[in-house]
């Protein structure tokens, strides 16, 4: 057995990570970056429910690279060619910006 085999993270960890919203009633009031990362496991799994990817032997790392492939062919149907796929990187750079200032802001609330 290799590293990433020992390493493999099975997609139904999804299910396991949405369940937090749904025992909630669905509705996310954000206490902090578990509660950001259950509600996109929430979208993750309901993406793998529907492309057949929700089982064992599939991986989080498939789901993933599944659902972001789809997001650029969605790109691509409203703003064609290049712009489709500038668009989704501009969005993806946005979206590392928030990453960091939502760990920041974590960090700031957890130390003290």
């Amino acid at each position: 057995m290799n590293d990433n085999e020992l390493n493999r993270v099975p997609a139904t960890a999804l299910k396991t990570m949405a369940a937090q919203i749904e025992e909630r009633g669905g509705r996310v009031f954000f206490r902090g970056n578990n509660d950001r990362a259950s509600l996109a496991a929430v979208a993750l799994w309901q993406f793998a429910r529907l492309s057949g990817l929700d089982d064992d032997s599939e991986s989080l790392d498939t789901v993933l690279s599944d659902f972001l492939g789809d997001m650029l062919h969605l790109c691509e149907q409203y703003w064609p060619g290049e712009e489709g796929e500038a668009r989704f990187n501009a969005a993806l750079q946005m979206a590392r910006m928030h990453f960091e200032q939502e760990n920041d802001k974590d960090d700031e609330e957890t130390n003290w």
